[in-house]
């Protein structure tokens, strides 16, 4: 199953990182590719979300929904998607306490298969998941950092 992982260093707080982070329908604001994301469920600090994106090179739609648990005493998230276009997609979104405030790391196992032609387009797919983890990460790093310099 390919796996994809990045992290980042945000200039803010780990606890204010962290709660940012747990607002997933902001994401709209910086994921180019996501059509929608809308909270289905919430109880606790699990919560449903369905998500609508586009692959662009394939022109190709997928949604998913996706179950998010996440635990504010070791400060990360996992997640699993329980129905879908997409194969299987799973993984964790850690935050970690850094000397220059908070590094995010997000690791993500996925697999898609796209009918006939898939074998050709794995890479594509790759590529397509390497840059919405890297703007998940970007998007949240501008944001805080940004709400954090409103604040001061």
């Amino acid at each position: 199953m390919p796996t994809v992982e990045a992290d980042a260093i945000v200039h803010a707080d780990v606890d204010m990182v962290y709660e940012f982070a747990k607002d997933a329908e902001r994401y709209i604001e910086f994921l180019k590719d996501v059509e929608s994301i809308r909270i289905i469920k919430q109880e606790g600090n699990e919560r449903l979300t369905e998500w609508v994106a586009v692959i662009p090179t394939l022109q190709r739609r997928v949604r998913w929904v996706e179950r998010d648990r996440w635990d504010d005493v070791k400060k990360m998230c996992q997640f699993e998607m329980i129905e879908g276009d997409i194969d299987s997609y799973s993984g964790t979104w850690r935050f970690e306490e850094h000397p220059d405030g908070t590094r995010m790391v997000l690791t993500v196992n996925y697999e898609y298969n796209v009918p006939l032609i898939g074998p050709l387009l794995q890479r594509v797919v790759w590529m397509a998941m390497n840059v919405n983890v890297r703007s998940i990460l970007d998007g949240v790093k501008q944001a805080v950092e940004a709400s954090k310099s409103l604040n001061h």
